[in-house]
């Protein structure tokens, strides 16, 4: 994990520089600089519990991260289902009811009566002059518009097949329903793995690591059986700007040296929430997905300014209290 593996390669590069430190040391006294690089050396080495404890972070993080992509999933493949297959039947059923009705309602039986006069039969057997009838339900459809309205629901009704045909290529629905089951459950994943831990250290009072090996364990398979049982894949453009961050932030945090757990936790938590806002404020998002490259640009510009903005409020407090 990317966290994980910043810290590893902060700790080596700490552990390089206090090395170097004790060599020049030796040059000038006699046998007090190794001592100090083994002493440095043995502090910078991870201890089991800390890495257990890196360990459930980074699965903290992963369950976070894939929550999100789910989610986006989600509602990105609703919409895709929404435009080119729910609506699109919708729109062609209702059109096809009217004019099926309007085409009913032109068949109307005419006789004619000794004298040449067109009469209309009524409910009861009674008979009514066409002209007093055409005075309250004007007969408007022709028979030509009549054949007509009957080509176009038969065209329509292809339309129709046609469409449920796509839909059923595309499957947008079925991986909405998908995505959105495993958002679902990834939360409560993640509430049940808190409530564990809270109730572990109560127990242990242990509050850096209240999980024993074999919790995560029984956790980590539960979360293949999550991600395993979603077939379908995340778009390529969800999940890019999470995989670019990744990288982004391991860059951003080592000349910085940020060097405590849960400040690294925290600035990672922030890019997270950053991509998501990020995607989800763009207009139209759920059909045309941003580029990954400009949310990311984004992202870090953002962090950057958080980054300066924190460094100013530190040093007006040195000022202050200085």
């Amino acid at each position: 994990m990317i966290l994980q593996r910043y810290n590893k390669v902060l700790m080596s590069d700490l552990s390089l520089a206090s090395e170097n430190h004790g060599t020049q040391e030796d040059n000038i006294t006699s046998t007090g600089g190794e001592d100090g690089g083994e002493t440095a050396s043995e502090d910078n080495a991870e201890s089991p519990d800390e890495e257990q404890r890196n360990i459930r972070i980074e699965f903290h993080f992963l369950i976070m991260k894939l929550r999100i992509q789910h989610r986006l999933a989600h509602r990105h493949f609703r919409v895709l289902g929404a435009l080119f297959h729910s609506g699109p039947l919708i729109f062609v059923a209702l059109f096809s009811g009217i004019l099926s009705f309007l085409s009913a309602s032109a068949n109307k039986e005419t006789t004619s009566n000794q004298t040449g006069t067109n009469i209309t039969e009524g409910v009861n057997g009674t008979n009514f002059p066409q002209e007093s009838v055409n005075q309250y339900s004007p007969n408007f459809i022709t028979p030509e518009t009549r054949e007509a309205f009957i080509i176009i629901i038969g065209v329509l009704s292809l339309v129709q097949v046609a469409i449920q045909k796509i839909g059923q290529a595309l499957n947008h629905t079925a991986r909405s329903d998908m995505h959105l089951q495993v958002d679902m459950s990834l939360g409560h994943l993640l509430n049940e793995m808190n409530f564990e831990e809270k109730k572990a250290a109560l127990a242990t009072d242990n509050l850096e690591n209240s999980l024993t090996p074999e919790t995560l364990s029984k956790f980590q398979a539960l979360f293949n059986q999550c991600v395993d049982s979603c077939s379908s894949p995340i778009p390529i453009k969800i999940a890019l700007p999470f995989d670019l961050m990744d990288h982004y932030i391991w860059f951003f945090l080592k000349p910085r040296k940020v060097r405590k757990m849960d400040e690294m936790i925290l600035w990672y938590h922030l890019a997270l929430d950053e991509i998501y806002s990020e995607i989800c404020n763009g207009s139209g998002w759920q059909v045309n997905l941003p580029s990954p490259k400009k949310i990311t640009d984004r992202v870090e510009k953002t962090l950057e300014k958080q980054w300066m903005k924190q460094k100013g409020e530190l040093e007006e407090n040195n000022l202050c209290i200085s």
